[in-house]
């Protein structure tokens, strides 16, 4: 088995990338996974492009994209997993409210026969939008899930290739459950902030969600190529 983590960055502290870096290579060395660990840089004005090369430099497991401006969460995770190498594939934010060592929980169900699975964070830590993104998708489209706001999930190899055929739609979660014969969701442990500040106004959350919604689609689309600028900085 072979294990990529994609983890989207935004002009995020260097604080919490240090230590979600040494701890998902923690993780992975204990359980002995073979493992890459993919951080996309999503057009940060500050400078931690910088600091994910250095620790590029020293852990060649470590790899880099880094886009040319700000094209939002779900691209960065869609390039995620366009370069992705593994056999299953980890999403999760880069600032540490969900915690690494609950990655052998999520390979623990793949490898009982799941497709995907979901992270489920506490009830009281679910927001106003992803509240209504969780009622359009359940009630409207009759895609069953707890949260479909929370980015912590794992996906095999074959879902991934079958989401991108789908012309690289921002709704990953739903789309994926919708692909699937057996998907499940885990409760997550969901943190406060360590360092940095969220990078969500009211606004851009808004903005994200009618993206969101209007970008699902259940066809497979003709486009081959992503919405974003890949040939920028991807490090082998």
């Amino acid at each position: 088995m072979y294990l990529s983590t994609i983890l989207p960055v935004f002009n995020e502290s260097k604080e919490n990338i240090e230590e979600i870096y040494k701890r998902i290579d923690k993780v992975c060395r204990e359980k002995d996974y073979k493992y890459e660990i993919l951080f996309i840089d999503d057009g940060s004005s500050n400078d931690i492009l910088d600091f994910l090369k250095s620790l590029h430099n020293k852990d060649k497991k470590v790899k880099v994209i880094s886009f040319d401006k700000n094209y939002g969460q779900m691209s960065a995770f869609l390039a995620g997993l366009y370069f992705a190498k593994g056999d299953i594939i980890i999403t999760m934010d880069s600032d540490l409210q969900y915690i690494p060592e609950e990655i052998p929980f999520f390979i623990e169900k793949i490898n009982k026969g799941y497709d995907v699975v979901g992270g489920r964070r506490p009830r009281t830590s679910i927001g106003f939008l992803s509240k209504i993104l969780t009622f359009y998708f359940n009630f409207i489209l009759k895609i069953k899930l707890n949260d479909h706001g929370c980015s912590y999930n794992a996906l095999k190899k074959e879902v991934v290739t079958n989401i991108l055929s789908r012309g690289f739609p921002l709704c990953i979660k739903p789309l994926s459950v919708m692909l699937v014969k057996k998907g499940i969701e885990i409760d997550v442990t969901y943190n406060k902030r360590k360092c940095g500040k969220s990078k969500y106004s009211f606004v851009k959350y808004i903005c994200f969600g009618m993206k969101y919604l209007f970008s699902f689609s259940k066809k497979p689309k003709k486009q081959v190529e992503p919405p974003f600028k890949i040939a920028l900085s991807m490090l082998d």
